[in-house]
C-alpha cells in the first residue's frame, strides 16, 4: 500500500488490554486518531505487536474510554482476535 493510501485509510487505532484472566474483561488501552493511529500502528509493526484491521469493531469500540471495559457486543469479536496467533 502507498503511503498516501495508508494515510487516508487510517482513521482510528484502538489497543486492547486483557491478562487472559478466566474472568476478566479486556479493557481498551487506548483509542487514538490521525496521524496518532498511523504512529502507533508504525510502533506496533516495528515490534511485532499483531495489527487487526476491522472497522466493524473499531466503530463499537471507538467511544469507549481508556481502562473501560468492553461492550458485550464487541465480545465474540475481540475473542476472536486474542485467541489469533
Amino acid at each position: 500500500m502507498k503511503k498516501d493510501q495508508d494515510k487516508r485509510t487510517i482513521d482510528i487505532a484502538i489497543t486492547l488490554d486483557y491478562d487472559g484472566g478466566e474472568f476478566e474483561t479486556p479493557t481498551v488501552g487506548t483509542s487514538l486518531r490521525g496521524d496518532a493511529a498511523r504512529e502507533i500502528q508504525k510502533v506496533a509493526r516495528r515490534y511485532g505487536v499483531k495489527i487487526e484491521k476491522d472497522s466493524e469493531l473499531a466503530k463499537e469500540l471507538k467511544n469507549v474510554k481508556p481502562n473501560e471495559k468492553i461492550p458485550e457486543e464487541s465480545y465474540e469479536k475481540v475473542a476472536k482476535i486474542l485467541l489469533k496467533k
